[in-house]
């Protein structure tokens, strides 16, 4: 498939992911519906529906999202209290709250992306312990690649370029961490300056859970939506700051991401997503500077064929429940190429510690926003 025919196909699955979002989502959370929902099926699907031209139906899930879930601006899940134990979801609270004011930025939406919101993710940027002008977001002592990049995002996009730089060298520093090229950690710990790795140091709950902190090249079902994400952040703070550090590291993290092992290619791997965004964004920064672009522009497109397009349902425009690893028994203890495991229990692989599940609304949601942002990035190569 050609470049121009491949956009045009990304380009229809979103859509008939946005018009199965709306059958799904606009009884429940329009006028009349039950409002019986959690804000992990409808975050997402603000700004799905945003890049698909469903403003209308957009800004009634943003309203339902606000009302219902909203704490204080840009806040769209409860505080912890100083007895909160840590968790995977804690680190990642202000990804969603980026995501949701990316949903609103692009519906013009200037009292829900608002300065109180945007300074309220700007006040979670936690300085590196070598390097106070570099920053990261994350929970208490423990700062994240994935919510930092896509706040990063926010702050490009809203013009807060002092935020988004801080974020942008924070990465380009966990980056230059990294122990070696076979795996990318992604968690930094202000305690000890360094980053999480499988030793001492490692937070008692995060044992057993690996997959939480680092992609490992070598293994199956690993979170590499990290380097995705990252890769895509750096490369619009390249466009928007002009440091070309931020475009070598997307490209590394890239070719790490090229390098990582799945059986069968990619095999459907939901969490292998953001790895087409960040291609499509990097290509895109490459081809703006004259740099070679068609390695990552291939990525790209097998990325999104096997994670996107090979797992839409054309007959309801649904891409399917996933299976989001949380503990090392998923990663360790399965068949090579298993993307769903419900009767794994023997193998020590159990719902909701090893693993939770994803509904499809949710991913659906995701896929759809992300295959506009490949089209967008693509289309210079049409």
């Amino acid at each position: 498939m050609n470049m121009d025919a491949f956009v045009k196909a990304c380009e229809a699955a979103a859509m008939q992911g946005a018009e199965y979002l709306e059958k799904e989502l606009l009884p429940v959370v329009g006028p009349g519906g039950t409002g019986d929902i959690g804000i992990g099926d409808t975050y997402k699907a603000i700004y799905a529906l945003a890049l698909t031209g469903r403003h209308r139906s957009a800004n009634i899930i943003l309203d339902f999202v606000c009302k219902k879930f909203e704490q204080a601006p840009g806040v769209y899940t409860p505080d912890p209290t100083p007895t909160t134990e840590p968790s995977f979801a804690l680190i990642m609270r202000w990804y969603k709250s980026a995501v949701c004011l990316m949903g609103a930025a692009s519906l013009a939406r200037w009292d829900v992306c608002s300065p109180a919101a945007l300074a309220t993710l700007a006040s979670k940027i936690t300085p590196m312990n070598d390097t106070p002008s570099a920053g990261g977001i994350g929970f208490n002592n423990l700062l994240a690649v994935t919510p930092s990049a896509m706040c990063g995002l926010v702050f490009i996009h809203r013009g807060m370029m002092q935020s988004a730089r801080m974020l942008a060298d924070f990465l380009v520093k966990v980056w230059h961490l990294q122990p070696s090229d076979a795996q990318f950690h992604m968690l930094y710990d202000t305690d000890t300056g360094a980053l999480v790795q499988d030793n001492a140091a490692t937070p008692p709950w995060l044992k057993q859970r690996k997959v939480l902190y680092c992609v490992d090249a070598a293994k199956e079902r690993q979170h590499n939506y990290a380097p995705g994400v990252a890769a895509a952040f750096l490369a619009e703070a390249f466009q928007a700051l002009g440091n070309k550090e931020y475009l070598e590291v997307s490209k590394k993290l890239m070719e790490f991401d090229q390098r990582c092992s799945w059986t069968g290619a990619f095999k459907q791997w939901p969490s292998k997503c953001k790895a087409a965004w960040g291609a499509a964004l990097v290509a895109r920064a490459c081809h703006a500077v004259g740099d070679a672009c068609d390695d990552v522009a291939t990525h790209c497109k097998n990325v999104a064929q096997s994670c996107f397009l090979d797992n839409l349902d054309g007959a309801t425009g649904s891409f399917g429940v996933y299976h989001f690893p949380l503990g090392d028994a998923v990663v360790d203890h399965l068949d090579p190429g298993t993307v769903h495991w419900e009767d794994n229990a023997s193998k020590g692989v159990v719902d909701g510690d090893s693993y939770k599940v994803g509904t499809e609304q949710e991913l659906t949601a995701e896929f759809v926003y992300e295959l506009q942002i490949c089209v967008r990035g693509l289309a210079f190569l049409q």
